[in-house]
């Protein structure tokens, strides 16, 4: 849009620079021991899930998706969940750690690799115990799966609050 206006492209870069990004929102932290979390826990539903996992391929690391369940998808749900298991799959997603029923489907189609846990304490403890220098975490879920909750567990205090720099 800015182009279509003639703003100079210096402008816009320096915009861009001086962007923020809202918790929930695809807001990127750098962890302090190497490892990048990818905060998109707002909402999902299967084009912005896709979406997440298209954005998380163009990242240079170790990509994993943990996931919680899509919801109000009617009929539709385990077919849906199944197609972004072979997403994450396609594009080259290394790990997938999920939880919630739908989830179960999304990790049976991922294959190996692919882990469910009962509850997001379980999956929480999993990922902690794995987490390593240069992966690049993406954290995704409809509100009724409440991933907010593995990123606030996973944040150091100072990045849980309102409006983040990006980065």
């Amino acid at each position: 849009a800015a182009l279509a206006l003639d703003v100079p492209l210096a402008t816009i870069a320096s915009g861009l620079e001086r962007a923020v990004s809202l918790a929930g929102r695809l807001h990127r932290i750098v962890m302090p021991d190497g490892w990048t979390l990818i905060d998109d826990s707002y909402n999902a539903n299967p084009h912005s899930m896709g979406a997440a996992i298209e954005t998380l391929r163009l990242s240079t690391g170790e990509c994993w998706l943990v996931m919680g369940d899509m919801a109000e998808l009617g009929s539709s749900a385990r077919h849906w969940h199944a197609e972004i298991g072979r997403k994450a799959r396609a594009c080259g997603v290394a790990r997938l750690f999920a939880t919630g029923p739908l989830s179960a489907v999304a990790v049976d189609a991922f294959g190996d690799h692919g882990e469910h846990f009962a509850d997001k304490g379980a999956l929480l403890r999993r990922l902690q115990a794995y987490l390593h220098t240069g992966v690049i975490c993406l954290v995704k879920g409809s509100r009724s799966a409440a991933m907010d909750q593995i990123v606030k567990a996973l944040c150091p205090q100072e990045d849980r609050q309102g409006v983040h720099r990006a980065s």
